[in-house]
């Protein structure tokens, strides 16, 4: 913009080069702002194109050609580089064997627990958040009436995401957290203790909230729980299949270990 006005614009008798100059250098303030302090943002176009791709197979002495169209997808995406980045030294231990093979593995890489193999990560201030998100990838078997008991995916004790015995429910994911917060003091017939002056009584509570969910058993199931107060969500294969909107109050700190498996 300025190389243009450049251009158009020239010292007179009552103007002078640097008096331009001083124009041309405030108007580059304007079109030239300094990025958002939340961090950059970058946009990424692909264009859709296709490639053709001639495919020759020989059947005795008779040539067979084939075209194919290889459509390949355009999108666009943006990415946010944030302000800062918070990284830590994980200590963990791992209980039992844990099994890498090249089969039964997604984008490339997974573990497989033999049903009392886990791995334990040693406890840190980052590992208590004030708001949850965590999941993953799990391929899980159908459960059995022999399974009485949940099975951990993962968990610290105040929050912690398992499935559920099989007399509970077949295939159920079971997500909780435990959150310390404040409720009315009501009498045995419900009604809400007021003073004099119509304030409520309000007395600290500790409680559990969960949602549970099936999961499609023997395949890969992408699971997701995320908590901000007073919203508890669990999405399964990039939807979200339930929700808990009460669950208000400050997620409960504890210094037990992390514990996947």
């Amino acid at each position: 913009m300025s190389s243009n006005l450049n251009d158009y614009v020239r010292p007179t008798d009552k103007s002078s080069r640097r008096d331009i100059n001083k124009i041309l250098s405030l108007i580059h303030d304007l079109v030239a702002q300094e990025p958002e302090s939340e961090g950059l943002q970058q946009r990424i176009c692909f264009t859709p194109h296709v490639k053709l791709r001639t495919s020759t197979v020989t059947f005795g002495s008779t040539d067979v050609s084939n075209t194919d169209d290889r459509d390949i997808q355009n999108f666009v995406f943006r990415k946010k580089v944030p302000p800062e980045v918070i990284t830590y030294d994980i200590i963990h231990t791992t209980t039992g064997t844990l099994t890498f093979t090249g089969d039964a593995t997604k984008l490339g890489g997974g573990a497989t627990f033999n049903g009392s193999s886990f791995v334990t990560i040693t406890n840190h201030a980052e590992l208590s958040p004030t708001e949850i998100s965590l999941g993953g990838w799990f391929y899980l078997p159908a459960t059995a009436s022999s399974d009485t008991a949940s099975q951990t995916l993962i968990s610290k004790g105040v929050y912690e995401l398992s499935i559920d015995p099989h007399s509970t429910a077949a295939n159920q994911l079971r997500a909780k957290i435990n959150l310390f917060g404040s409720e009315d003091f009501t009498t045995e017939a419900g009604t809400v203790l007021q003073t004099e002056d119509s304030v409520t009584l309000e007395g600290d509570t500790i409680t559990d909230n969960e949602i549970t969910n099936s999961f499609n058993p023997n395949a890969w199931n992408h699971i997701w729980v995320t908590w901000k107060s007073p919203n508890l969500r669990l999405y399964l294969n990039n939807s979200l299949v339930a929700s808990n909107t009460i669950a208000d109050g400050v997620l409960q700190s504890n210094s037990n270990n992390l514990v996947i498996g």
